[in-house]
C-alpha cells in the first residue's frame, strides 16, 4: 500500500512539475536589449504613419485605455503631418464573438457600441480634418465564426456600419476588402507605402484551388507594381506566431486535448491546419518569386510580437503580430521571435521622406486590458493605465 501511494504521488509530482515547466506564459521576450533604441524622427523627417492594432473588438468606450491611447496618438500625428498620411488598420476581429449580428437582434447594440470604440480612434478633430484613414479587415469572429452565406451576412454588417459612418462625414473608414472578397484591396500611403488588405477567413474556408491561386496572382502583381513603395501586407491570419495558435499550448490543463488537436492539425484558425499551412506555403511562393515585403502584419493571437521569417533562399521577411487590442493570451519564444510581449497595445510603422521605415510598439501593463468597474474606479483605473502606456519596443525596418 506505502508502494503503490509513493507511485501515485510521484506521478502528480511529475505531472505538476511538467505542467509548471509547461504553462506557456511568458510576459515578454526579447532577443536582445529591452528596447531597442530607435529614436521618435520629427514630423518633418516623416512621409506618413500607419498604426496596426488587431483584435480590439472586447473595447468599449471609456473602458479601453488601448484604444484610447491609439486614439491620441493618431491625433497627434494627424495634426502634425499632411493630409491623407495617416492611417490605422484594424486587424480582425473587430468585434467579439460573433461579430455584427442583424439590426433587430437583441445583440446588435453591444456589437456596434464595440465597433463604434475603435471607429472613433480615427474620428478626432485633427483626424477628420487631415483625412486620417481607418481601414478595418475581417477576421473569424467577423465572420462569426461561420461559413458561407450565414458567415457573408456578419461581415456585410459590419461593412454596411462602416459604410454609414463614412456617408456621415464623421469618420474615413472603410471595411476592407470588400464582404467576400479575398482581396487584395491595394491602399496606397503616400509615396512611400502600400498596404495590401487580405481576408484570411475566406481561405480557411477550403475555397477552389484555382481562386486561391489567383488571390496569390493579384497579391503577386500588387507587390511587384508597387515600385519604390514599401509593402505591407494585413491579413488577420499571422505566418508565424508564439502564442496558442502557433502550438505554445500548455499540455496539462486541458489533460494534452487542446495540444494533441494542435498537433493533428484539426483546428482550423491553427498554422498546423491543412488550409493554413497551404496558406503560409502560398505566401512564401509569391516571396520567393517578387521578394518578399517590408512587413506581414497581422493579430488572431492576443498578444505583441515581432518575429523573422525565412524563405528557402535564406531571405527574411517580417512578422508583426499586434493582435491585443483588447485580449490577452500567452506567448512563449519561437525560432525568429525579436520581441514579444504578453501586454495591450498596438504598432505604428513610421514611412520617413528618406524611403526609411521606423517600428514602434506602444504598450502599457497586463493588468489595464481593460479597465470594469464605475465611478472613480474607472476612471482611476484609465488614468493609471494611460500611465503604463510607453514605447517598449523600437526598431528600423529598412
Amino acid at each position: 500500500m506505502v508502494t503503490r501511494t509513493r507511485i501515485v504521488l510521484s506521478a502528480v509530482l511529475v505531472a505538476v512539475a511538467s505542467q509548471q515547466g509547461c504553462t506557456g506564459r511568458v510576459d515578454r521576450f526579447s532577443a536582445g536589449s529591452e528596447p531597442v533604441g530607435v529614436a521618435e524622427p520629427s514630423p518633418d523627417e516623416v512621409a506618413a504613419v500607419l498604426f496596426l492594432v488587431g483584435d480590439a473588438g472586447m473595447a468599449e468606450e471609456g473602458r479601453s485605455p488601448t484604444i484610447r491611447q491609439l486614439g491620441r496618438d493618431v491625433e497627434a500625428w494627424a495634426g502634425a503631418l499632411p493630409d491623407s498620411a495617416v492611417m490605422a488598420v484594424f486587424l480582425g476581429d473587430n468585434v467579439y464573438e460573433v461579430g455584427i449580428r442583424d439590426p433587430d437582434d437583441p445583440g446588435y447594440p453591444q456589437d456596434t457600441l464595440r465597433l463604434n470604440t475603435q471607429v472613433r480612434a480615427v474620428a478626432g478633430p485633427m483626424a477628420r480634418e487631415r483625412a486620417a484613414r481607418g481601414v478595418f479587415i475581417p477576421g473569424n469572429h467577423d465572420w462569426g465564426n461561420l461559413r458561407g452565406e450565414a458567415g457573408l451576412a456578419r461581415a456585410r454588417n459590419m461593412a454596411e456600419h462602416l459604410a454609414g459612418w463614412a456617408a456621415s462625414g464623421t469618420a474615413a473608414v472603410a471595411f476592407l476588402p470588400q464582404a467576400g472578397d479575398p482581396g487584395p484591396a491595394n491602399l496606397d500611403l503616400g509615396r512611400h507605402a502600400r498596404i495590401l488588405a487580405l481576408d484570411g477567413h475566406w481561405w480557411l474556408q477550403g475555397e477552389e484551388p484555382e481562386a486561391r491561386a489567383a488571390v496569390m496572382s493579384r497579391i503577386a502583381d500588387a507587390m511587384d507594381g508597387a515600385g519604390d513603395r514599401h509593402v505591407v501586407i494585413a491579413s488577420h491570419l499571422p505566418l508565424l506566431t508564439g502564442g496558442p495558435h502557433g502550438g505554445t499550448i500548455p499540455f496539462f490543463p486541458t489533460f494534452g486535448l487542446r495540444f494533441l488537436a494542435h498537433k493533428s492539425g484539426m483546428l482550423i484558425q491553427d498554422v498546423t491546419a491543412k488550409p493554413y499551412k497551404e496558406l503560409i506555403a502560398a505566401f512564401h511562393d509569391v516571396f520567393d518569386r517578387v521578394g518578399p515585403p517590408l512587413a506581414m502584419a497581422g493579430g488572431h493571437d492576443h498578444s505583441l510580437q515581432v518575429l523573422e521569417g525565412t524563405l528557402p533562399d535564406g531571405r527574411t521577411y517580417t512578422q508583426l503580430l499586434s493582435g491585443a487590442g483588447s485580449k490577452l493570451t500567452d506567448m512563449r519564444p519561437v525560432p525568429g521571435m525579436a520581441w514579444g510581449r504578453r501586454a495591450p497595445g498596438y504598432m505604428r510603422i513610421t514611412f520617413l521622406e528618406d524611403g526609411g521605415a521606423l517600428l514602434h510598439v506602444t504598450a502599457g501593463a497586463a493588468a489595464y486590458k481593460q479597465c470594469d468597474g464605475d465611478g472613480d474606479v474607472r476612471l482611476q483605473c484609465m488614468a493609471a493605465a494611460a500611465d503604463s502606456m510607453h514605447v517598449a519596443y523600437s526598431a528600423r525596418l529598412r
